[in-house]
Order: structure tokens, then C-alpha cells, then sequence
């Protein structure tokens, strides 16, 4: 079908440009050519698509943890106020459309006996463009 197409296309411009001079003829043909190139090609990916980058932190200690996240602003500073997520012991949860970039993680858990806090682990971690990242605490 394709083809056909195409091929009545460049029937209809040898025979609508006799009379016209050779430079004229190349330039209609070309507009023409782009014309049904545009229409024979598939649809490609949208432009404006957003990427979506995930960060999950599955827990399978005894009990409730609380993670913080700071995103890296340049060679040597992160951000003062981290994000901040709650898992439940055996669960999982996930920050979703993270902005692609370093992080620096703490996941801390609350020491019920004198309310302070336990720091269970501690790291930084690169995160890219549509990149699906999981981490495991087991403690």
C-alpha cells in the first residue's frame, strides 16, 4: 500500500512538471518526497515524555525504620532537609519520580527505651534517567 502510494506521488510530479524549469522540479519534488516520507513513517516516542525515576527501600528487619534521603547539590553539599519515608517491618516503600542525580541515604530506626535513634545504615548511591533502584535493609 505503501508503496503504491509513492509511487502515484512521483507519477503525479514528473507528469504536473514538464513545464516548469529543472530547479523548480527538484524543489517540488523534494517538498513532495518529504511530504509522504512523514506519512509513511511510524509515530515516534512523545517529546514532552517525562522520565520517571523510582528509589524503594524494602525492609526485612523486626522492626519500623525510617529512611532519609538527601539529594547531592554539587561536589560537596546536599540538601538540608532530607525526604523523609516510613516502612513498616516486612514492607516496602518507594520514592517515586526522584530527580535523577546522587544521593546520600540514612535509615535510622527508634530505640523505644530512651526515645533516641539508631542508625542502621548509611550510604550514597547514583540514581539515573528511568532507573528502577532498590535497597535492602535487613537488620
Amino acid at each position: 500500500m505503501k508503496v503504491t502510494a509513492l509511487l502515484c506521488c512521483c507519477m503525479c510530479i514528473t507528469t504536473s512538471l514538464h513545464s516548469q524549469d529543472l530547479t523548480s522540479k527538484i524543489i517540488e519534488g523534494a517538498k513532495t518526497l518529504t511530504d509522504v516520507v512523514k506519512i509513511i513513517k511510524p509515530a515516534t516516542a512523545v517529546a514532552n515524555e517525562v522520565p520517571s525515576t523510582d528509589v524503594s527501600f524494602k525492609n526485612k528487619s523486626a522492626t519500623a525504620i525510617e529512611v532519609q534521603l538527601f539529594r547531592k547539590k554539587n561536589d560537596t553539599t546536599y540538601v538540608i532537609t532530607p525526604m523523609k519515608l516510613t516502612v513498616a517491618n516486612d514492607g516496602t516503600e518507594s520514592f517515586i519520580d526522584v530527580t535523577p542525580g546522587i544521593y546520600k541515604y540514612k535509615i535510622v530506626k527508634k530505640v523505644a527505651s530512651n526515645s533516641t535513634v539508631e542508625v542502621l545504615k548509611e550510604g550514597e548511591f547514583r540514581v539515573g534517567m528511568n532507573e528502577k533502584k532498590m535497597i535492602l535493609v535487613e537488620k
